[in-house]
């Protein structure tokens, strides 16, 4: 999923291809590209493999460190909006998963009635994991694909929504993995109640809120064979234990700080917004 993933951040999907191993059982059905804000790109693209039996639904995440930045004003000072699938979420993700999803469903809807035996991959890093968490909620909420049938992997995703729109996409998304490396940082933002790392979330807040299930991986070398953990503690779905241990991301206020972004860049050893280029 990874490789699919960072496929997202090339402008030319259906080039690339080809060109990886990786992905190269895939063919492109459409890819959707628009200016966002933060000077940057915004997109998706949906895909195909009959080798896997896969429809791949794919979101490009933050292109460089200035969009990260207006992501996280935004995100400060801009209200969350109610979610058609039930809860609020972050008015900067809903603003970007409408922009793609308005002009790349259709193509999606119609592989899916095509290959219904097809299990349907959806996933995305960074600003694309949070555009992927809403529209595997709205795939399934709209009943798209059966709740079985559908795959969400994100990586290095921040926290999309509110708690009630956590438990929304829990409940409609059983299979639903938040991965994260490390020390990565954006996976903390919008900080979920104060600025002070390792303080729980509170679900009753309103504030931002993971939704499940948090696969760590806790070592800065991160490979495939590396341990993990599944989180389960809590509190729920932001178990201390894992990601949010105030000894594992207070350094990014310290010392730290150019870990916690390399940290967010590489997953599996791939550089994932620049892995297309080589």
């Amino acid at each position: 999923m990874v490789y699919l993933s960072a496929l997202a951040y090339a402008d030319n999907v259906a080039k690339k291809i080809p060109r990886a191993t990786e992905v190269a059982s895939f063919r492109l059905v459409r890819q959707v590209t628009k200016p966002c804000e933060g000077n940057a790109k915004c997109s998706g693209f949906v895909a195909v493999s009959h080798t896997e039996r896969a429809i791949a639904v794919a979101f490009r995440g933050s292109e460089h460190f200035n969009q990260i930045k207006v992501q996280a004003l935004k995100i400060l000072t801009v209200p969350k909006v109610r979610f058609q699938a039930g809860g609020k979420v972050q008015k900067y993700f809903n603003d970007a998963f409408v922009l793609i999803w308005n002009d790349l469903k259709n193509y999606v809807y119609r592989e899916i009635r095509r290959y219904r035996n097809y299990k349907v991959w959806v996933t995305g890093h960074s600003l694309g994991g949070a555009i992927a968490s809403l529209s595997s909620t709205v795939l399934l909420y709209e009943r798209r694909t059966p709740k079985n049938n559908l795959f969400l992997y994100t990586f290095g995703q921040p926290r999309v929504g509110d708690y009630k729109y956590a438990l929304q996409h829990d409940r409609l998304v059983p299979i639903s993995f938040r991965v994260n490396h490390y020390r990565d940082l954006v996976v903390h933002l919008p900080t979920c109640k104060t600025l002070l790392p390792g303080t729980p979330c509170i679900a009753y807040t309103g504030g931002p809120y993971h939704h499940g299930k948090e696969i760590y991986y806790g070592n800065a070398v991160m490979t495939k064979t590396s341990s993990y953990k599944k989180c389960q503690g809590l509190p729920h779905n932001e178990d201390l234990g894992c990601s949010n241990n105030p000894s594992v991301w207070s350094k990014c206020f310290t010392s730290g700080f150019k870990n916690c972004i390399n940290d967010h860049l590489y997953y599996f050893g791939v550089n994932v917004g620049n892995w297309w280029k080589n």
